[in-house]
């Protein structure tokens, strides 16, 4: 398939729930794309779709993004593809990278 990346400011007229500005990461493939069942166990630890590894790496991602205040988001149809959407702030302060 076809893989995209994006990367966009977010944020000139704020939305209730969004309380700063933001960088949103969007990365799309046109692949197989992931049933219902397995979207609701993407970030679990230890599921994999996998024959090897450990299925750690989305929840480590998950936590790393979420210690620096942001969010990971995953939309996904079978026969059509992914797309992951990382989003942060766009001012981390020192206590967040720490």
């Amino acid at each position: 398939g076809e893989i995209t990346v994006e990367l966009k400011p977010q944020g000139k007229e704020l939305s209730l729930r969004q309380k700063e500005p933001e960088l949103a990461l969007r990365i799309s493939d046109t692949g197989v794309g992931m049933d219902k069942k397995t979207l609701e166990r993407l970030f679990t630890p230890f599921f994999t779709t996998k024959d090897e590894g450990t299925g750690l790496g989305l929840s480590t991602v998950r936590r790393i993004v979420e210690a620096h205040r942001g969010n990971i988001t995953v939309e996904s149809e079978p026969g059509k593809g992914t797309t992951v959407i990382v989003k942060l702030p766009m001012k981390l302060s020192k206590k967040d990278l720490l």
